[in-house]
């Protein structure tokens, strides 16, 4: 590490630094100064125990982030991080917090000790183990953010995310809520296989299950992803300016049946329907999990969506 920060230090550090050989080590990672984080309180409480993800969506780029293998950290220095948090609540900042299932079993016994509230990012397939929720409860969690993606088989057999099966939603919500923890789904827009009527379907859906909220971004052709590959080879890019590639503010290639400028309004239209006071309130009264704070989470959410328009 210092070898490396010489570089920094006198500006000659390379555009790239990989590390194709050695499997890169969690153990010994310093606890962030986070005094030294001002007026970002979330971001003062994110934590993680784990590196990557195990899975292979063609639209996801953790495999050019990271190594391509799923790391744990020492789970004591896990522990000593999250004490450090002055707060009681803070979030698994992990890609896929179940990506180890006995790790994860073993970190939750010892975060039950501190009495603190938390959220972290999981797979929905691995949270069909009761006996595994009722230890993430107990443990202190919240909330759950689970990729769902989409409603369709299609689309998700499209992007080789197959893990998640449709059929099964319900079911394993509801064993979530069961267990008193709420549900944050992802939910993409824009997969090959999605038509106009997609925004609408996903919508009633949500409401159906009863979920909770939603973090939603228009599909990003991301570089160096097979969905990249694939619509850079179809000319379908737009646009090479790396700002319209963030799936919240733009959308950067061309849907297959819906024009760019639809599958943007589309996902301003259920952002905002998502969160109308009526959507909340038939929601809520499904998922009956944590409904006061649940609600005020939504009307936050509700009260954050800026009128943005599509642009080119």
């Amino acid at each position: 590490m210092a070898s490396i920060s010489r570089y920094f230090y006198n500006n000659r550090a390379k555009p790239i630094y990989n590390c194709k050989d050695i499997i890169p080590s969690l153990k010994g990672i310093p606890v962030p100064r986070r005094d030294l984080i001002k007026k970002r309180y979330f971001t003062k409480g994110a934590v993680f125990s784990t590196r990557g993800c195990p899975y292979h969506c063609s639209y996801c780029n953790l495999k050019q982030i990271y190594f391509d293998q799923f790391r744990v950290r020492p789970i004591q220095e896990v522990i000593e991080d999250v004490s450090s948090i002055k707060s009681r609540y803070f979030v698994f900042w992990d890609d896929n917090f179940f990506g180890d299932q006995e790790y994860s079993v073993r970190l939750m016994k010892q975060l039950a000790k501190l009495n603190k509230k938390w959220a972290a990012q999981v797979t929905l397939e691995r949270c069909q183990n009761e006996e595994l929720l009722k230890l993430v409860r107990k443990s202190g969690c919240e909330y759950l953010f689970v990729g769902l993606e989409s409603f369709s088989e299609k689309s998700l057999k499209s992007v080789n995310k197959e893990i998640n099966n449709v059929d099964r939603y319900r079911s394993i919500i509801n064993l979530i809520h069961k267990n008193g923890i709420c549900v944050q789904a992802g939910i993409i827009f824009g997969f090959d296989t999605d038509t106009k009527d997609i925004f609408k379907k996903t919508l009633e859906s949500c409401n159906s299950l009863g979920i909770d909220g939603v973090t939603v971004s228009i599909l990003t052709p991301l570089p160096k992803t097979s969905i990249y590959n694939k619509f850079k080879k179809e000319g379908r890019l737009i646009i090479n300016d790396w700002s319209y590639y963030n799936g919240k503010t733009r959308v950067a290639f061309k849907p297959k049946y819906m024009t760019a400028e639809e599958l943007f309004n589309g996902y301003m239209w259920f952002r905002k329907n998502f969160y109308s006071v009526k959507s909340i309130i038939k929601r809520l009264s499904v998922s009956r999990t944590n409904i006061i704070h649940n609600f005020i989470v939504n009307l936050g959410y509700k009260f954050s969506i800026k009128n943005t328009k599509f642009k080119y």
